[in-house]
């Protein structure tokens, strides 16, 4: 399974409200209402203890957190050496 796969599985199990939407890798999360602030710092959670990378507190913004694929971005981005 990708990230973006792994990620968009954790969003539809685990989100409150989002098990019936159906939403693009890179479409807004919060922008198309699938989670709120809230559901952002649940998927930064899961992404940190899936693939090991830590999100800095100037990090969890826009850019690297959007999307199903801004998220996975920066997953890749993280695990390169």
């Amino acid at each position: 399974m990708s990230i973006e796969q792994e990620i968009r599985a954790y969003i539809l199990e685990n989100i409150p409200g989002a098990q019936n939407l159906s939403f693009q890798d890179e479409e807004s999360l919060a922008g198309g209402g699938i989670v709120d602030s809230q559901g952002i710092i649940q998927i930064v959670s899961f992404v940190e203890q899936k693939y090991g990378v830590k999100f800095g507190d100037q990090e969890i913004n826009e850019e690297n957190c959007a999307s199903v694929a801004s998220f996975a971005r920066f997953v890749r981005k993280r695990q390169t050496p």
